[in-house]
């Protein structure tokens, strides 16, 4: 005679391998008693799904360290054959979806770069234990070209990140993990007499990325060309330099262009942009701060060398005045152990290009590193 389910054990222990019984009322009657993972009966009510076929694989971003889909990366070696790799394993497309990668342990070598191949709306990294940065993990310049969002990734679940995690995970109520549609102001187009250096963007704060710095202007009756406002996705655009009597153009928002004069010539500086401005004896200025979130499970130790970095990039050097720098990005790193920290953590703005009148510097982003709270009463 079966044992009645009141006479089972108590069972005191939740974890993912654990299994319940379901009875399936749509079922013929020989197959309506099923069972289903504590996992996937989570997963089920988070993400509304119905079928069991997307249940073979856990849902990225559910889990908050991951589900070791990637497995243990470790970047040593050949540099040549480490940048193959990581080409090809950290793919993007130009503005596309954000790469999300779930490792079960991380360890970047000194001299070894970890980028999106193409600027893209983000990078995530979960680590379900430790990780190790003695290279550089990277947004720099790989900020997207595209309409900001409040914290929403449509491939992660769950879709807002900072509402749901910040009170599961974070140790405070202040959502040090929210990430804003619109961030920090570019600089505005202004006058200046007879020449000087372009204005700076404005700093994000707690989730803003930078905004976008104004061009320098050798000019004694016109503007320099404005910086834009950064977004979720994107440190702000920088503004064209100005040289009489030919303003700088401003740049394009969203994380678009940055600002180029009508008639592009060395004297003026292209601000900083996707893609950048046109004008000045350079073209440095490709690209804006980016949006990077990596969340380690155990310790996390970064190196002499080592930097997780979402800068903003240079505006062009003007033979008479620069373009505005890029604004930073927003950086957010999280750990569970504890920290070593001997290296930098950073989504600083792009530096004015340089000239007679240097161009306005991009404004800082988020950069927050932070310790977890790991202590859950469902494992992982």
């Amino acid at each position: 005679m079966p044992t009645r389910i009141s006479d089972l054990p108590e069972y005191t222990t939740i974890t993912a391998s654990a299994f319940m019984p379901i009875v399936d009322v749509n079922e013929l009657v020989a197959s309506k008693n099923k069972k289903i993972r504590i996992d996937d009966l989570r997963k089920y009510f988070f993400t509304g799904t119905t079928t069991s076929s997307s249940f073979t694989e856990h849902t990225p971003g559910f889990y908050y360290f991951g589900d070791n889909s990637d497995g243990a990366l470790n970047l040593t070696g050949s540099l040549t054959n480490i940048r193959t790799f990581v080409s090809q394993s950290f793919r993007s497309t130009q503005d596309g979806v954000p790469v999300v990668k779930n490792f079960s342990s991380l360890f970047i070598s000194r001299s070894v770069v970890v980028s999106p191949t193409n600027r893209c709306r983000g990078m995530l990294i979960f680590v379900d234990g430790d990780a190790t940065i003695s290279g550089s993990l990277r947004m720099t310049g790989r900020g997207a070209k595209f309409t900001g969002s409040d914290a929403s990734f449509t491939t992660i679940n769950p879709p807002y990140l900072g509402d749901y995690w910040s009170t599961q995970l974070f140790p405070s109520s202040s959502y040090l993990s929210r990430v804003f549609a619109v961030g920090a102001a570019g600089a505005p187009a202004s006058y200046i007499a007879p020449s000087g250096i372009g204005v700076a963007g404005s700093t994000g704060i707690l989730g803003r990325s930078g905004g976008g710095g104004a061009g320098g202007s050798l000019n004694a009756s016109g503007t320099t060309g404005a910086g834009s406002a950064g977004t979720s996705f994107s440190g702000g655009s920088g503004g064209g330099g100005t040289v009489a009597p030919v303003a700088g153009g401003n740049s394009i928002p969203f994380g678009g262009a940055g600002g180029s004069a009508p008639a592009p010539t060395p004297a003026r500086g292209g601000g900083a942009g996707n893609p950048a401005g046109l004008g000045g004896t350079d073209t440095v200025g490709e690209g804006t701060g980016g949006l990077l979130i990596l969340i380690v499970r155990g310790n996390l130790k970064i190196g002499p060398n080592g930097s997780i970095a979402a800068n903003g990039v240079s505006g062009n050097t003007g033979a008479s005045a620069g373009g505005g720098g890029s604004g930073g990005g927003i950086l957010y790193v999280y750990y569970g152990g504890t920290l070593t920290n001997n290296g930098t953590v950073t989504s600083n703005g792009g530096s004015g290009g340089a000239g007679p009148a240097t161009g306005g510097a991009g404004g800082a982003g988020t950069a927050i590193i932070s310790k977890l709270n790991t202590a859950f009463p469902v494992a992982n």
